[in-house]
């Protein structure tokens, strides 16, 4: 999960519409998609900064991610914190 920016809405002609989102942040995230593990949600540190400390984290290693110069830092999401 990466937040931030985005365009969302209906695109398409009067014969087909479909509704997608574009942008930076949705690259990001769709990244991020192929680091994670089967069952693990990984978000960056623009989410970890929007989410506070409702949740157990686990910082990982930065990751390089195709169209970025700089590495990512990045958590893996534990449990929700009670």
């Amino acid at each position: 999960m990466h937040s931030g920016p985005l365009i969302s809405g209906n695109l398409g002609s009067s014969r087909r519409m479909d509704y997608s989102v574009i942008g930076d942040t949705v690259n990001i995230a769709a990244r991020l998609e192929g680091v994670a593990k089967a069952g693990e949600v990984i978000i960056t540190q623009q989410t970890r900064d929007l989410i506070g400390d409702h949740f157990k984290l686990k910082e990982l290693e930065p990751v390089k991610v195709k169209g970025k110069n700089k590495p990512l830092h990045i958590f893996s999401v534990l449990k929700q914190v009670s």
